[in-house]
């Protein structure tokens, strides 16, 4: 029973063939281990390093890709057997971690007055300036936009965009605003 099994087990699951015909599903694959001498995973191994060897591109294929694969070969195995069998074999690739986008304080900065004291208005041009960064989705990804802002009359006198949010772009927008004030008489 367990030769036919072996046989068949390409078009019907072991589960079911082992049901139909009254025997163990652990009966079967310890004869399997006696027969070969290897363990179903390792004979699932060899062919999914097959699927890696056809093209190098195939060396980025994931659980679900090489369980795509190996259904198209006709081998009819489940996704968890697929992970662990690539597990074992150290054939499983782990998804990439974003970076953690939090922002960490600098302990040896020195934190900066508040100067304004939420009074955001001016009797004369370029006695406040105001900053602050705004983040826009674009197709792309993430664009950054940095504006310097006049109190007294609410003018945005320096602009500054970039694709990562640093302390740099607050640098070139004030930059920015200084060059403009220079060209205009105050």
């Amino acid at each position: 029973m367990y030769e036919y099994i072996t046989l068949r087990h390409n078009e019907h699951t072991v589960h079911s063939m082992c049901r139909v015909l009254h025997v163990s599903e652990s009966g079967y694959y310890r004869s399997v281990r006696r027969i070969t001498g290897t363990k179903p995973w390792q004979l699932l191994l060899v062919k999914i390093r097959e699927i890696y060897a056809e093209t190098p591109g195939n060396r980025n294929y994931g659980v679900r890709r090489i369980q795509l694969a190996l259904e198209q070969r006709g081998i009819r195995v489940s996704r968890s057997g697929v992970r662990r069998a690539m597990k074992r074999g150290g054939l499983l690739k782990s998804a990439p971690h974003r970076a953690n986008s939090l922002t960490r304080a600098d302990a040896a900065a020195q934190k900066a007055g508040n100067l304004i004291q939420r009074d955001f208005s001016a009797q004369a041009p370029n006695q406040k300036w105001l900053t602050d960064i705004t983040q826009v989705p674009c197709a792309d990804g993430k664009l950054y936009v940095a504006a310097v802002l006049d109190c007294y009359n609410g003018e945005i006198i320096g602009l500054a965009m970039d694709n990562n949010m640093r302390k740099e772009l607050c640098i070139h927008a004030f930059c920015s605003a200084c060059q403009a004030q220079e060209r205009q008489p105050i």
